[in-house]
């Protein structure tokens, strides 16, 4: 996270406010590109004037405060686009996320892409995970979009409480 989304996890601000909608578990590559394409395509949809931002988020890692920086639609469409496109975007480091956020706290949403054959004996090749912390009507939007899959939903505040590693 910036300092703006760690202050608003602190004080329960949107995008915390709201809930996160989250994968039960690791799926492949390809299908995590479908299922990000779909929820870019969604969040696009609700907020085409947005201006979006893109950081590392080391929340799950260490913690570390980082940086954000523009990014268009088009940019995160094309990151969404293909397991390859996908996989080179990734951070590199353990569980260290691509984060992007609409500025006024709208979304944030994160995508988790492991190394090749990170955990060979459980997940043999590329898998990721993604999650969307927002307000529940445009989670609904979101869900509605997204192909059949087991999507879970969890107090955003308390979800990223459980998951902080600094």
């Amino acid at each position: 996270m910036d300092e703006k989304l760690q202050h608003a996890w602190h004080t329960a601000d949107q995008p915390f406010a709201g809930n996160t909608l989250h994968l039960a578990d690791l799926v492949p590559l390809d299908r995590l590109s479908l299922l990000l394409s779909a929820v870019v395509s969604a969040l696009r949809r609700t907020h085409e004037t947005a201006s979006l931002l893109r950081l590392a988020d080391w929340h799950e890692h260490d913690g570390y405060v980082t940086s954000a920086h523009s990014i268009t639609w088009q940019e995160l469409e094309v990151i969404a686009s293909s397991a390859a496109a996908l996989y080179e975007q990734r951070p590199g480091d353990d569980f260290v996320r691509l984060g992007f956020y609409e500025t006024t706290g709208a979304f944030f949403l994160r995508v988790w892409v492991l190394d090749e054959d990170d955990d060979r004996d459980s997940y043999p090749g590329k898998w990721g995970n993604l999650d969307l912390s927002a307000s529940e009507a445009l989670l609904q939007i979101v869900a509605a979009s997204v192909p059949s899959e087991k999507l879970l939903l969890s107090p955003a505040k308390k979800y990223f409480d459980e998951r902080f590693s600094g």
